[in-house]
């Protein structure tokens, strides 16, 4: 995993990771490709231990292979969609959903591309959210599929939140589970604090909902700040 608190010129990260196990199939990654430009990805692995972490592992070195200034989401999505499904057989139906973002501060763009994942959130200056959902299926099965991206202006103040499953699918003592709406009440309404904060009041979130340690999955928090 890369560093839990990375800073780069007008762009601050902050991420947690906790695997259900001793090795997971979550992973965030960081990658500046040139100057300015920057990859965020968080993904997550239909499978827990050793044979989602293999994947995983094969998932982060496809993308920083495929990842160049062209900042073309769709291609380098697709060619480790194609990759993946080399070995499909041998995955025995385990899959990969993913959201990558590309921050483009030279070109003033945030590039956006959801393979199956739940959305990420981005957070305007003004407190409005917007989900980020554009891109197409999970990748890791079948080598023909193809994939679109969201291109959005870029602006001072803007949050981005992303995660993985186990943020929202987690029950409490009752039996009532989170929810991906629940985590976005939560973003809004935590969205204007510190970073450190918002992961802070999230980590107590997720103790409230972890009543039943066999439905606990790994889980990742990534949240980016442009200035």
């Amino acid at each position: 995993m890369p560093r839990t608190n990375v800073n780069f010129d007008r762009l601050a990260i902050l991420t947690h990771n906790k695997m259900a196990l001793q090795v997971g199939g979550d992973f965030q990654d960081i990658i500046e490709v040139a100057p300015g430009k920057y990859f965020l990805v968080v993904a997550d692995v239909s499978s827990k231990g050793v044979p989602a972490a293999l994947l995983m592992t094969s998932t982060r070195a496809l993308i920083r292979a495929y990842a160049d200034e062209s900042i073309d989401l769709p291609h380098v999505i697709k060619n480790v969609n194609i990759q993946l499904s080399k070995d499909s057989a041998e995955l025995k139906g385990m899959f990969v959903t993913l959201i990558l973002i590309c921050i483009d501060l030279e070109a003033g763009v945030i590039k956006s591309l959801n393979a199956g994942h739940p959305p990420g959130f981005l957070r305007y200056p003004d407190g409005a959210i917007k989900e980020l959902k554009t891109g197409g299926p999970f990748i890791g099965q079948f080598d023909t599929l193809e994939f679109r991206e969201e291109v959005l202006p870029l602006m001072p103040g803007m949050r981005l939140f992303l995660y993985t499953d186990g943020a929202f699918e987690c029950f409490d003592r009752r039996g009532r589970m989170f929810g991906l709406a629940g985590l976005r009440s939560f973003f809004a309404e935590n969205s204007f604090r510190t970073a450190d904060e918002l992961i802070a009041n999230m980590l107590v979130i997720l103790d409230k909902y972890s009543a039943n340690p066999q439905s606990i999955d790994d889980t990742t928090l990534l949240l980016a700040d442009i200035s």
